[in-house]
């Protein structure tokens, strides 16, 4: 009984895996920059950015107390590009919103 249990248990964990596997492939990838705040004392912010030509990225940290503190991340991404496959010219249009907390 267990047996037969843990197989289907062991199939289906492997069904959810391989569904979450497959929905999250897409076809650009853009990693935001590392946000690792090194906040020491109750109330320190902070906050830096990037602005490049068709993309703009924020992170921002805040200690709430000595040993807790919260972080809001986002960017944002909107440009064009043209590729060429067997001598034909393609327009992509690229678009890329985030938001993160933690």
């Amino acid at each position: 009984m267990k047996r037969k249990f843990f197989r289907i248990n062991l199939k289906l964990v492997l069904l959810f895996l391989m569904g979450i596997w497959l929905s999250s492939c897409k076809t650009v990838y853009y990693p935001t920059t590392h946000n690792s705040p090194m906040l020491n004392n109750k109330g320190e912010f902070q906050a830096s950015g990037i602005i490049g030509t068709g993309n703009f990225e924020l992170q921002t940290a805040y200690a709430i107390t000595d040993n807790i503190g919260v972080m809001l991340n986002g960017s944002y991404f909107n440009g064009t590009r043209e590729i060429e496959i067997n001598n034909e010219k393609t327009e992509i249009k690229e678009m890329h919103n985030l938001i993160e907390a933690g």
